[in-house]
């Protein structure tokens, strides 16, 4: 509808558009872009600006939506990438639990990230490079292979499902609104070794990242690619984080339902310099769609853990993409969880006393 009408003006084409939406049920939506943002733009919704290198906390600076461009809320966070678990003992369980209410400080906004990325570059070429070291058929079976599993991030292996290939990677952030002086980031860094004490008791690991891996991270997630390398890691200290987690040349529209992101794939060519990746790199659309959980299970089920990776036998669980996942709680005070447990038990009191349970099941 947005492209028959567009001759006509925005405002007539989305008249008709709404028009339509409402007369006919298979009508298509207006598919302007509400925004088209850069690197500049987008990067201001990016919390991380300095990184404090005595601490090793970042300091964020985040606007507000709606606000103006000053408008920023101060606080202090630190990021743990943790090697998966895919299941857990009670005893692991219980470690969790005394990690996430015990160990984590008041106020505290915690964010769990699970990124099912197809940067496996940095796996395979270690076996390529290896394999190929023999020289010979070795090296032509070891690029050869190395192309066939390249091809199995975007196409599936099987004629029978999507079943891909994934780097499937952990992350844990805590942020802390504060100021930025050294007994409130010395407390904020012992909670950060806390929690890496108690992955270690989970006999796992948990890395703290730098400013380098951060950003690292950053490109790979909002600068899309079907190359299967991931980005170099490259921090300037003299600029803001933010500012260097998005490529200048990355444009991003913000459409009703999506996102949009137009990028500068790099090539992955086995072998090839970096300038000749650069020469060969093409343009590259993607669009990103975000999903909100409706519900959540009342148990944990640590056998289950595996299905967010994906499924076996339900075609549903096996996305076509990349997928990131994202868990955020936040943490409360001891004075305000009690103030809502008692206001909840004096409510039920009332209740009772009135009569008014007989109406509700």
């Amino acid at each position: 509808m947005g492209n028959a009408f567009g001759d006509l003006g925005p405002k007539l084409s989305a008249l008709l558009a709404k028009l339509g939406q409402a007369v006919f049920d298979d009508a298509p939506g207006e598919d302007r872009p509400r925004a088209v943002m850069g690197a500049a733009d987008f990067s201001t919704w990016l919390a991380p600006r300095y990184y404090d290198p005595i601490f090793k906390l970042f300091i964020q600076g985040r606007q507000r939506p709606g606000g103006p461009a000053a408008a920023v809320e101060t606080g202090l966070g630190f990021v743990l990438e943790v090697a998966p678990l895919l299941g857990g003992s009670d005893a692991q369980h219980r470690i969790l639990n005394e990690l996430f209410n015990e160990v984590l400080p008041d106020n505290a906004r915690c964010q769990i990230i699970q990124f099912c990325s197809p940067k496996i570059a940095g796996i395979l070429d270690r076996w390529a490079d290896e394999r190929s070291a023999r020289g010979g058929v070795f090296a032509e079976i070891a690029k050869n292979r190395r192309e066939v599993y390249r091809a199995a991030t975007w196409r599936s292996m099987s004629k029978r499902g999507e079943f891909l290939i994934r780097h499937i990677r952990v992350f844990l952030s805590v942020e802390v609104d504060g100021p930025t002086t050294e007994p409130f980031m010395k407390k904020l860094a012992e909670v950060r070794d806390k929690c890496i004490s108690s992955f270690s008791t989970l006999q796992s690991m948990a890395v703290d990242m730098g400013p380098d891996d951060l950003i690292a991270l950053h490109h790979d997630i909002l600068n899309p690619a079907s190359s299967i390398e991931p980005a170099l890691p490259h921090y300037d200290p003299s600029v803001e984080i933010n500012r260097q987690c998005v490529r200048y040349d990355t444009r991003i529209a913000v459409h009703s339902d999506r996102l949009e992101f137009r990028t500068h794939a790099v090539a992955d060519i086995y072998g090839a310099e970096p300038w000749q990746k650069e020469r060969a790199a093409l343009p590259e659309v993607y669009d990103y769609r975000v999903l909100a959980c409706r519900q959540f299970p009342d148990h944990s089920n640590q056998n289950a853990m595996a299905q967010t990776i994906g499924s076996l036998f339900n075609e549903q669980l096996r996305l076509p993409g990349p997928t990131l996942a994202s868990f955020v709680l936040s943490t409360s005070t001891y004075e305000k969880t009690r103030a809502e447990s008692e206001m909840k038990s004096f409510r039920t009191a009332q209740y009772e006393e009135k009569g008014m349970t007989k109406l509700f099941p």
